[in-house]
Parts: structure tokens; sequence; C-alpha cells
């Protein structure tokens, strides 16, 4: 029991309890004021004023600046440590984490899922942390931590944009890091991955392939157990989303957190961040890069006598930047193409089955895969309603014109398959398509020529007749690269355009089916060349520029080699192949045709521009006077001519000008015209001389002076126009054909007694005698008239004979009609009148009894029914007799 306390104790107890905590300051004022006002305490004012104050006591005052101080330290932590360390941290960790996967191999397969490893090299770097704070705060918190560890995990993966379906789940064993800057932790962990709903699987990733879906949303959540050594840092659950973007060629991934509790959310979240980044930073395509590097086909047996089918061997490199490596088991699949619409259901064409396929890091992946093509399909073949093409029509004409043509593949699980019944359902369940690289046909004709070509002029009287050519055409065909199957081509048809120095000039149509056939040919290289023949009857050529056309005439008929011909068409092909009868439309075809130039010799070699021209040789025959007027002359004649061309060709009606010195002269019309190789006889030929009626005075000049030219036996030529009346049913083409001017020597005309002695360039020989006689001063002569049915009358005679070409020797003007008749007639003995005081003269009478040659100039004036023209004659080393 405690003693009592005495009444001295009591008062210093009382004393002791009435000072203060904090001694007074001797400086310290004695007034406390509240407002204006000042309140004086009692104490100081009883207090004598000749007492000192009591020295302050300073040991007192040690604890409360000690409190002070600490109060103040644990103001400055919680602050630190409250709202500088915290964000600082989780800058830190969320800058410095890297991340690195090596490796991600399937380890197994199991009827619920996969089992994956993951392997990869995890640390912290602080040097990728740019805020100076953050880092230092940073470091050393890690190292004060060092470690931190996760327990075994489960990770749940949802899909909101399909009703939130959990589409699977990977258990994760668990994991231990370091956080120590600069040190490394090797992360090798087996994660048993289970599906989850499989219809929502396999619906996502059709439309995913399909394109339907341009982003995925997709969310992970786990509750993760952390520690660090031995300590617990509790449970932290972990929400995160990632948005998947299918841009084509890149897959990007963009994520943002949904819930970051702590710390230790802050450093899962960045690990996850770290590992999506990595793959997204691949530029991963939806579907990866691939290149068929191997295709072709060949013919199979089906076996059980069902026949022959078409084999096709494949082999596909697929670009592979990711660590990861499986075993792919064999895996079945179809062949499908699109039907007519988009959304028709595709077309199974045909089934395959791939090899087993062995996929490495980071290593291009090499699959091989077989297939076999058995029948075809009646919807493949069957025309759309829309458009005259098939479904496979449609492939080919992609195809074959250099496009990639698209196919589809779809799983097919084989029986014989070792895969799990739910990732077979997965691949039946997955169209994918795929880009087949066409095949360019540039050199698919490597040999064309047409042989036996005729053409034929439509007749006046088709308003839209159109020339028309025959043929035999022969190609060699060379068929694609891997293409090993027997084809035999039926028929052909095609629509092709004419070029020309690539202008088009034609069209040149066969809407009708040609029979054609073929063969394969021998070849010492690996390709396949197959020869087809097809003759060409009537096929129309419609004229679409006549400036280009008219080019091409004119380097065909006077040009010095062949003429080239472009032909780009697209063909319609019956062919039959062991999967029966097809018809393959719209393959497009290109090819040059040499065209034989007429500046040609027979053996093909290149000759003279002229050589068409010399070897035409006309000759004119039998002529006919129908109708004559004054200044024309409407007449019949028979023309034989060498057609020196390879050609045929039948016009049932031509009409063409005959010019000189660009004046028309008249023009030449011929009937149901057929042209032959080599000579060409007895042409009936219709023809005009009417000058003045197609060019007035300045014509009638130009023709006055061809047929004076032409009596004096000078070379003269006349050129042959078309025009648009050329042709009634195609003027276009005669106005094409009227920019050339087709000059031909003028024809010689037959005379009586010429037999075949007489060249193309030898004189005409109108005069064939000449006899001077000197006692009756007159002279007669021996004509030949060219016309064996109508009588030349000549009206008047104005002429002078000459020797050695300038010494006058006579002159004869006679001013009285008399015929020639036709053969050869003999001239009334005309008068002369003599030059006696001439050396001509004198050499004139020593020539009596015999003959001497003289020229002469003589004004001619010429009636031919009611034509009447004044012409120049010409001669020289005319043979003349004398004669007493």
């Amino acid at each position: 029991m405690a003693p009592k306390k005495t009444a001295k104790g009591r008062q210093e107890e009382r004393a002791a309890e009435s000072e203060p905590l904090l001694p007074a300051d001797s400086d310290a004022a004695a007034d406390t004021s509240y407002g204006s006002q000042t309140v004086t305490s009692d104490a100081a004012s009883d207090a004598p004023s000749s007492q000192e104050p009591p020295k302050p006591k300073s040991k007192g005052r040690w604890p409360s600046l000690v409190a002070m101080v600490l109060l103040g330290a644990v103001v400055i932590t919680v602050i630190v440590l409250g709202f500088i360390v915290p964000p600082a941290v989780q800058k830190y960790i969320e800058k410095s984490v890297v991340l690195e996967p090596t490796s991600l191999a399937l380890d197994s397969l199991s009827f619920t899922g996969i089992k994956a490893r993951v392997q990869g090299n995890f640390r912290m770097d602080a040097s990728r942390v740019e805020d100076a704070t953050a880092r230092r705060i940073g470091r050393v918190a890690m190292r004060i931590m060092r470690t931190v560890g996760a327990e075994q995990t489960q990770i749940k993966i949802y899909v909101p944009g399909y009703g939130d379906a959990m589409v699977g789940s990977a258990t994760v064993p668990p994991l231990n890091l370091n956080l120590v800057d600069g040190q490394n932790t090797f992360i090798d962990v087996v994660a048993d991955m289970k599906l989850g709903d499989n219809a929502s699987i396999r619906k996502i990733v059709n439309d995913w392939l399909t394109g339907k879906i341009s982003e995925l949303e997709v969310r992970s959540a786990t509750a993760l157990q952390l520690k660090s050594g031995i300590i617990p840092l509790g449970t932290h659950d972990i929400v995160e989303t990632m948005v998947l973007e299918a841009s084509y060629p890149l897959l990007r991934i963009y994520m943002y957190p949904i819930l970051f509790e702590s710390f230790f959310s802050t450093l899962a979240s960045a690990i996850f961040a770290q590992f999506a980044d990595y793959f997204a930073a691949k530029d991963a395509p939806s579907i990866p890069e691939y290149s068929i590097e191997n295709l072709n086909f060949h013919q199979v047996p089906l076996g059980h006598g069902a026949g022959q089918g078409i084999g096709a061997n494949v082999s596909v490199t697929v670009q592979n930047e990711y660590p990861v490596s499986l075993t792919v088991p064999r895996v079945g699949f179809e062949v499908l193409i699109s039907g007519c619409t988009p959304d028709d259901s595709k077309i199974a064409v045909g089934t395959g089955v791939s090899s087993v396929i062995e996929v490495k890091p980071k290593t291009d992946i090499i699959a091989e895969a077989s297939g076999l093509i058995s029948k075809l399909p009646q919807k493949l073949t069957q025309a759309c309603p829309v458009s005259e093409l098939s479904p496979l029509d449609e492939f080919i004409k992609h195809y074959l014109g250099g496009e990639d043509a698209q196919i589809f593949v779809r799983g097919k699980q084989p029986s014989d398959s070792e895969l799990p019944e739910w990732l077979g359902e997965i691949l039946e369940s997955l169209t994918v398509p795929v880009d087949f690289p066409g095949s360019s046909f540039d050199n698919l004709l490597r040999n064309f020529s047409l042989t036996n070509v005729d053409f034929s002029l439509p007749s006046p009287f088709e308003p839209e007749g159109k020339p028309r050519v025959s043929g035999t055409v022969v190609a060699v065909a060379a068929l694609p690269e891997g293409v090993n199957v027997d084809l035999s081509v039926e028929n052909i048809k095609s629509q092709g355009n004419l070029f020309y120095k690539d202008k088009k000039f034609g069209e040149l149509n066969l809407r009708k089916w040609q029979k054609a056939s073929s063969r394969k040919l021998d070849s010492e290289t690996k390709e396949v060349l197959i020869e087809i023949t097809s003759h060409v009857n009537n096929a129309p050529i419609d004229i679409t520029d006549n400036d280009a056309f008219s080019s091409l005439a004119s380097e065909y008929l006077f040009g010095s080699g062949d003429v080239i011909v472009d032909a780009r068409a697209k063909l319609d092909v019956k062919v039959d192949t062991v999967l029966g009868p097809l018809v393959i439309k719209d393959i497009p075809a290109e090819g040059k045709v040499p065209v034989n130039g007429c500046g040609t010799d027979t053996d093909g070699k290149a000759g003279l521009p002229g050589d068409l021209i010399g070897n035409v040789k006309p000759h004119i025959g039998n002529i006919w006077i129908r109708n004559t007027t004054s200044t024309a002359v409407r007449l019949e004649c028979a023309v034989n001519f060498t057609n020196s061309t390879p050609y045929k060709a039948f016009a049932p009606y031509i009409n063409v000008h005959i010019v000189s010195d660009d004046s028309i002269l008249g023009d030449v019309t011929l009937q149901d015209l057929l042209v032959g190789q080599g000579n060409v006889t007895d042409i009936t030929v219709s023809a005009s001389w009417d000058p003045a009626g197609f060019g007035g005075n300045t014509s009638r000049e130009a023709g006055r002076k061809l047929i004076s030219d032409y009596l004096s036996g000078k070379n003269t030529s006349v050129a042959v126009r078309s025009h648009r009346g050329t042709l009634p049913s195609l003027p276009d083409l005669g106005e094409a054909l009227s920019r050339i001017n087709l000059t031909l020597p003028t024809p010689r005309l037959e005379l009586p007694g010429d037999g075949d002695k007489h060249e193309n360039n030898s004189l005409p020989g109108f005069i064939r005698d000449a006899v001077f006689h000197l006692l009756t001063s007159s002279a007669s002569f021996v004509l030949a008239s060219p016309l064996r049915h109508n009588t030349v009358h000549i009206e008047h005679i104005n002429a002078t004979a000459f020797y050695n070409h300038t010494e006058p020797i006579a002159r004869i003007e006679h001013n009285q009609a008399f015929e020639v008749p036709p053969g050869l007639s003999e001239t009334p003995r005309l008068g002369v009148q003599w030059s006696s005081d001439s050396v001509g003269y004198d050499r004139l009478r020593e020539a009596l009894g015999g003959e001497m040659r003289l020229d002469a100039l003589a004004q001619v004036t010429v009636r031919l029914g009611n034509w009447l023209e004044t012409l120049q004659y010409e001669g020289r080393g005319i043979g003349a007799k004398v004669r007493l």
C-alpha cells in the first residue's frame, strides 16, 4: 500500500502542477491581445518588481524539438511514399520492362486443347526510362524487392463482341522474375491451353479470315497471386483488353488497361503489353505471305475402271517471322471456286491432302500437297443467268489473263488423320480465300501462219456487206508450265482485233464455230507443244481506221518485205479432256501474222518495191467501143495480167479511177472478178474515157498528152486509184485505199500481126510500113488498128518528116478524112511537099529503091464515133521505103 503524502509534499505537487509545460521566456511579452483589445495577466501585476525572473531550464526544450523533427519526417515520408514514389515506380515499370519471346512451340495436342511451350528473356532495362527521378526511385525500389514470383495462374479469354463468349483458357505454371536492373531471367514454361465455346471460335475465325470484321476486341482476366521470396504479396485481379485490327498487310494491336490495382498490376500489365507489342511490331499479315513455288497437273487413273482424272502437286513457301515451332500433321482440304454471284455457295472442284509440315522458328515454311480432280460439276461449266460466262470461264479469264484468280480452300479431315476432333471441326468450318497466281500467255503462240488465203469483197447489192477472208490457220501453242495433260482441240471461234504498227485498223470476228484439229509435237525442251489447225471460211473483216489500213496496204504493195499484222483476240475453244468435253471461253491470244508483201520474190526474199508492178504485166485485147460522145468513150475489153502474190481474191464489183498527172481521165469497172494465183486471163473490163467529164479542160489536156505519148512509143504509165464508190457497200474502205496510187505501165494493146514477139516495153508499132513515091510526090502508110470491131477515122493530118532528127525532108498536110478499119490497112496516097533544098532530100534520092530511117512530127485529128480529138505524134527511126 502506498504511503500517504505529507502536507508539504502535496503543496510541492500542486506547485509543480501549476508550472507551465513550456517555461516563459524572459523576453516574452506579458500581454496577450485578442482582436483589437489587450489583456493583462494578474500574476504579473501582483509580483513584486524587485523579484528576478527564474532562469529557463534548457534541457526541457529538447523533447519538443525532437517531436517536431520526427513529425516533419513522418509528413515528408508520407508525401514521398504516398504521392511521389508510387507514380515514379509505376512509370519505371511501364518503361523498363523488356520481354523478348524466343520460341513458341506446340508441345502436344489433346482432345481438349493444346500444350504450348513458351521461351523468352525477361529483364528490367533502366536506360529505357527517360525521367531521371523515376529511373533512380525505380532502381532503388527494385533492388529492395529483387524478385517477384507468381503462383500457378489460370487466364481466361473472352470476346465481348460475340456475346462475351469464353473462347479459351490457359494454365500457366509458377514463374519467378528478377527485378534488378540489367539482370536477365530466362523463361521456359509449358502452358496448358483449353478451348472454350467451339461454335464461337469457328464463327470468329471465319469472320476474321473472310474480312467480315475489321477489328476484334479480346479481354483476358486472371487472379494473380504474387510473392517476393517467402513474403506473400496478395492476390491481384488483372483484366486486360486487347483490340486486334486487321488492316492488311499489318495486324495492329492496341491495348489499354481496365484495372491497375497496385504496383504488381502495373508489372503484370507491362509484361503483357511487351509480349503483345513484340508480335504487333512484326507487321504480320492477316494471312501470311506465301508463294507457289511449283504447280503441275498430270493425268492419273481413278481405279476400279472409273477412267482417269487430273492430279495436281503443289509446293508452297510461307513466310514465318515468328519464333514459333510446331509439327502440323497431315491435313485434308477441298478446293472450291466462286459461283455465279458472291451469295451463291462455293463449287467444289477437287480434293487434296497435305504432307506433314515442320514449322521452325523464324524460318520459311515449305508445305507440299497433292490433289485430285475426278470430274467437273455441272454448275462449274453452266453459264450464269446474268452473263454468258460460267464460273469456270470467269476463273480461266483471270488466270489466262495473267491476273490472280481466287480460289477457296476448306479444311476436310481425312479418315486416317491424327488431328483431334475439335481441331478437325474447326478446319472443316474454315474457308480461306487464296490468290491463285495467273499465267502470262505472252509467249503462248510460238508460230502462227495463214496459208491458202482467199479474199472476197461484198456484192454491191449488199448494203451491209463486208470483205471476207478464207484460209488455213496453223498455230503452235505452248501449254503453261506444269500442265502435262492430253488435250484435243475440236473447234475454235474468236473475236479479234487487227493492228498495224500498234494502230488498230480492223476487226476479224469468227462468231461461228470453226472445225479444228490438234496434235502434240515432239520437243527437245520440257515444254508441251500443240499444233492447232483450222480452216477459216469467209470470216468478215471490219475496217475501223482508214488511215492505218491505207498505211498497211501501201506497205504491202510497195514495201520491201513482209508486212507484220498483230492479231489480238479472245478465243473460245472446245476441248476434249479426260474429264470430258469442255468449252473454255475468252482465252486471251496474241500473235503476229506475217503477210507476204508484194515487194518479195517467189522465194519470200525481199525484192524491189516495184516488183509487184513489174510482175503484173497487163495486156489489153478485144476492145469494143460501146458508146461515144464528143468528149467521152465507153468501151469494153479483155485484160490479161499476172497475180504474183500468194493470195486469191473475189470481188463482185470494183470501180477505180484512171489517173495521170493527178488528173482523173476515166474509170474502170470490174464485175465478178475472181483472181487466182499466177496468170489471170480474159477478164472483162468496162471502162470510160472522159477526161473533160471528170476534171474539165485540165484533165482533157492530160488525157490528150497521155494518148499522144503512148502513140509516139514513149514510156507512159497510169495510176489506178480507188474512191468512195470503188466498193459501194464499203465506202470507207474505198476512201482509205484512195490514199494509195497504184501506178502501172500503160497496158500494151494487142495489135494485129504482133503475136508474142513484142514485150511490154516494145514500141506500139501503129505504123507498120511507109513508102515515099518521088514521081507522084506522095506517101502511103500501113497502119495497125488495135480495134477489132470499130473503125477509126483520120480527119486531118499535118506532119513533117526529118532526116537525122533535124533536117526536114517532106511535109504532109491532108484534110480529107479516111478510115482505118480493124486490123492492118493501107492509107490512101497522101500528098507530099518535098524540101528540095535540104540535105535530107539529097539523102532521100540516094536511098531510091532502098530504105532509110526518118523521124516524124505530126498533128493528127482522130474521130471514133462521136469522139473527136487532135493528137500529136512523134516518131523516131521509122523505116521508110523510097520508090519512084
